[in-house]
């Protein structure tokens, strides 16, 4: 397919640059629809690894070790993964790639990049089901989603999600409170947000500042501050780091 533009010759490409596949056009616009695409993939990887803020993750390091698609992600070899990018950052990525198994469908949907399935749609599935596997006719129309959005998520979920290759692992409520405990400090291996999502899910109610009510400090790196003191005072129980807790429920 070409266009003359006087002396000039514009040439448009017909196949797709990274897998040779014939484009579509639509409204002056190529696209490649062939879902085994290197580049499609690479970015829906790029997208992924950020809205679920797996640190560490970025273009190079995919790259780096050969992810070809989300699945592959949760398929990489923790010795592969240290080999490949080193020890420290190695370690560091294979506990993010662990947390991110942890998260809400609110958050999870949007990242497989399913057109038209962003934050309000999840948003609105999220009230109405607690695992992608709940997602249906019933639930879509009681989450008030839109016809096409429906029957783009319907057909991710019947054509793409079980080839994924991992399991998610649903965020359930938990069957009994075990005390409240507030969070201080730096945590080895977890952020604030990631800390307190794995203490709910165990069945804690997590805050942030110290009170009567407080059952447990977890303090982070074992410094004292205005929060051990006042806890000491309440004669409540102070653990430096989130191992030694989840130990205490086990």
């Amino acid at each position: 397919m070409e266009r003359v533009f006087g002396r000039n010759m514009l040439q448009i490409i017909t196949n797709c640059p990274s897998c040779a596949s014939a484009l579509e056009r639509v409204n002056d616009q190529l696209f490649c629809r062939d879902k085994g695409c290197p580049a499609q993939n690479t970015k829906k990887v790029e997208k992924y690894a950020k809205q679920l803020k797996i640190k560490g993750l970025g273009p190079a390091t995919i790259e780096k070790l050969n992810i070809e698609n989300i699945g592959s992600i949760y398929m990489l070899q923790n010795d592969y993964i240290i080999a490949t990018i080193g020890e420290a950052l190695g370690t560091k990525l294979i506990l993010e790639i662990e947390k991110s198994l942890r998260t809400t469908v609110e958050d999870l949907l949007p990242a497989f990049s399913i057109p038209l399935i962003g934050k309000t749609a999840s948003s609105k599935l999220s009230a109405v089901i607690g695992d992608i596997k709940d997602i249906g006719h019933k639930a879509c129309k009681d989450a008030g989603l839109g016809e096409k959005a429906t029957s783009n998520l319907l057909k991710w979920v019947d054509l793409e999600y079980e080839d994924i290759g991992y399991v998610f692992i649903k965020r359930s409520a938990p069957k009994q409170n075990l005390g409240t405990v507030c969070i201080t400090g730096k945590l080895d291996g977890f952020t604030r947000s990631s800390a307190s999502l794995l203490l709910k899910e165990k069945g804690f109610t997590v805050t942030t500042s110290v009170s009567k009510n407080t059952d447990i400090l977890l303090n982070g790196g074992g410094k004292a501050s205005a929060k051990t003191t006042k806890a000491q005072t309440l004669g409540i129980k102070i653990i430096d780091n989130i191992e030694e807790l989840l130990n205490v429920i086990t």
